[in-house]
């Protein structure tokens, strides 16, 4: 959850990978969920209260690792810490 309690962060399976979504909390029908982390696997987040989330991200070929995006998902891709 946001700081502002206003989004939900969330992981979900896509045809064999987890992950990183947010999810609005005012809902409507038209609301879905936007992808911040796409492929590997991801766990272990959290809002870090500046406008991006830090989560665990790892793979077959990459050991666990601290990485962040933006909440907004403005034009930024996951990276690493």
């Amino acid at each position: 959850m946001t700081p502002d309690g206003a989004t939900v962060l969330l992981h979900a399976q896509d045809r064999g990978r987890r992950n990183l979504y947010a999810l609005p909390i005012d809902g409507g029908p038209e609301t879905v969920p936007r992808l911040l982390a796409p492929g590997g696997a991801t766990g272990d987040v959290a809002a870090a209260g500046n406008g991006l989330a830090v989560f665990v991200r790892q793979s077959f070929h990459r050991p666990a690792d601290l990485w962040t995006v933006a909440l907004d998902g403005a034009g930024s891709s996951p990276r690493p810490r």
